[in-house]
């Protein structure tokens, strides 16, 4: 589950086109933490966002999988440029807890083991709605998606479920919440989360910035089969636009007031009548879900011209041309397919495999819902395209390993689950056969690893934890920790910094309980500086547990060179 998302805007001007004005964003995405699980989409929808606001007009600075120091230090520096900015916007993404209410934004560094500590652990976002009241005759915009299912599982008293409306809230402002006050909101639509993807989809529009967050709750309604319903505080007291419309834009000006003369996009709507239950699509854009024998489903506000309208129920895929008219209402009615089966026998695959085949075919090969027995001992029941698997479906090995998902010309693509008895269960995303993309592995011996995959190996950002309770959390490539990591030890080690095929080789930090010693350093609780396979070699320094520096210099194979201590 995941965000709590809102928005702040304060103004007095009452209409104003944004896109001609000076504006400034700061986005924070934060998905890799060092004492939680990876986050599947955070970072992605500050991506998103990014691009967006950039595409908008924003000087836009990105941050990704900050720790709390460099987020008070960004926050810092955004609040001293908003005053002499028309419009500066704030966007996190990632983990947020509230607390006695008020609501904090959680940093990578974050160990959240008391509520007593919490405090000084974590971001408090009224640091940025204080400024935003101080900033009070611009037009500031504050978006927190941040309020995801709690994963420090030590931090369970004194919080609550979600955020709360922020207190305060001044005449001109409004306000949003992704999902309802204390809510949570999914974490789990495409590769972004549904409403910050459904959001930036509405910001592109030339329409009221009132009406961006209007159609933006429908649309979330909608595709979480109102599951999610947002919530919208509105005080606004003009109007403002994040777009230019196509046309020419004429501009007045009387006694003070900006009023804005305009020619809008054509739309129109969509009503479609459907025996088939199942997802629909404009375009390849996901619009939201219909139920089977439903009617009067309506997709609104789509462009006027013409449209490919797809439904989909895992294999089973409608598609027809739609034409939109303007201020129409197109209908649409989706009728359940004809069922023919037949007995195909003797067939064989292209990996020579032979088969028997029950079920619906065309121009005689497998085409529709069939189930295929082959002579080998497995098995296949699911939808076929041109004699080949295509869409949803379950492969049964002959040993016992099944797989549960989508099929492309005979092969696992898109999201599947493959369960290999005795081994592990992997659940995620497969393409042309293999594990690509985001996704969940759990072997049979307690080890887990939830991350990115590419070409079927640990390969992205991930996070890996064994059964004896020690956990990495950072990047990976093929199978190996590569890249910028924090590999966290259950007697209480830890080290930070960089990997190459999964040894601790470049700039590192590591650190071990005030009651013992890093190797070969007497009194030795933390060393920083360089590392190669698995041990301090080069430049570095040693430092007791009360901070005291005692050596600075050269390391070989994890002794220090001169005299220790040296300082």
């Amino acid at each position: 589950m995941k965000q709590l998302l809102f928005f702040l805007l304060f103004f007095q001007i009452s209409i104003t086109l944004v896109s001609q004005q000076k504006k400034t964003a700061l986005v924070i995405g934060n998905d890799i933490y060092e004492h939680a699980p990876a986050l599947k989409n955070s970072v992605n929808d500050a991506d998103l966002m990014a691009k967006t606001l950039t595409g908008l007009g924003f000087d836009v600075k990105l941050l990704k999988n900050i720790n709390l120091q460099q987020m008070q230090d960004a926050a810092n520096s955004f609040i001293s440029k908003i005053k002499n900015s028309d419009v500066s916007l704030f966007y996190y993404s990632g983990h947020g807890v509230q607390i006695n209410g008020v609501n904090y934004l959680i940093p990578t560094d974050a160990k959240l083991e008391q509520v007593l500590n919490a405090e000084s652990e974590v971001f408090d976002i009224t640091t940025v709605n204080k400024a935003f009241q101080n900033n009070s005759k611009k037009l500031n915009i504050l978006i927190l998606d941040a309020c995801r299912e709690n994963q420090f599982r030590t931090f369970t008293r004194g919080k609550t479920r979600g955020f709360r409306a922020i207190k305060n809230q001044a005449k001109g402002t409004i306000i949003a919440f992704a999902t309802s006050e204390g809510e949570l909101a999914d974490d789990s639509y495409e590769q972004n989360g549904v409403f910050t993807a459904k959001l930036v989809e509405q910001m592109k529009k030339p329409q009221r910035l009132i009406d961006v967050f209007q159609n933006t709750r429908e649309e979330v309604i909608s595709t979480s089969n109102k599951k999610q319903k947002p919530q919208i505080w509105n005080m606004l007291t003009g109007k403002y636009y994040l777009v230019k419309t196509d046309a020419k834009t004429v501009e007045t000006k009387n006694a003070g007031t900006q009023n804005l003369e305009t020619k809008t996009e054509l739309y129109g709507n969509l009503i479609i009548n459907s025996e088939r239950k199942g997802k629909i699509y404009i375009d390849d854009k996901y619009m939201g879900n219909i139920d089977e024998n439903s009617t009067n489903n309506k997709l609104q506000n789509l462009k006027v011209g013409s449209h490919t309208l797809k439904l989909q129920n895992e294999g089973d895929i409608w598609e027809q041309q739609v034409e939109i008219k303007v201020n129409k209402e197109t209908l649409i009615n989706i009728k359940k397919p004809k069922e023919f089966k037949e007995n195909l026998y003797g067939l064989t695959d292209e990996y020579g495999a032979e088969f028997d085949y029950v079920g619906s075919i065309q121009y005689s090969a497998p085409h529709g819902k069939g189930t295929a027995i082959y002579k080998n001992g497995n098995k296949y029941v699911g939808h076929w395209k041109n004699g080949k698997k295509n869409g949803y479906g379950t492969f049964t090995f002959a040993n016992g390993a099944k797989y549960v998902g989508y099929f492309a010309n005979n092969i696992p693509n898109g999201k599947g689950t493959i369960t290999v008895t005795n081994h592990y269960k992997y659940v995620g995303e497969w393409k042309n056969g293999v594990k690509e993309g985001y996704g969940e592995k759990t072997w049979t011996d307690g080890d887990k690893y939830e991350g990115e995959w590419r070409n079927d190996k640990m390969s992205g950002k991930g996070t890996y934890t064994w059964k004896s309770g020690d956990k990495y959390v950072g990047f990976w490539k093929n199978d190996n920790r590569h890249g910028q990591g924090i590999m966290s030890w259950a007697d209480g080690d830890k080290y930070e910094g960089e990997w190459k095929n999964d040894n601790q080789d470049g700039q590192g930090t590591y650190t071990v309980d005030k009651d013992y010693e890093i190797n070969h350093c007497p009194n030795c609780n933390k060393y920083v500086g360089q590392w190669f396979n698995n041990q301090k070699n080069g430049v570095g320094k040693c430092y007791d547990a009360a901070g005291k520096l005692l050596y600075e210099g050269e390391f070989v194979n994890d002794k220090p060179t001169e005299t220790y201590p040296n300082r």
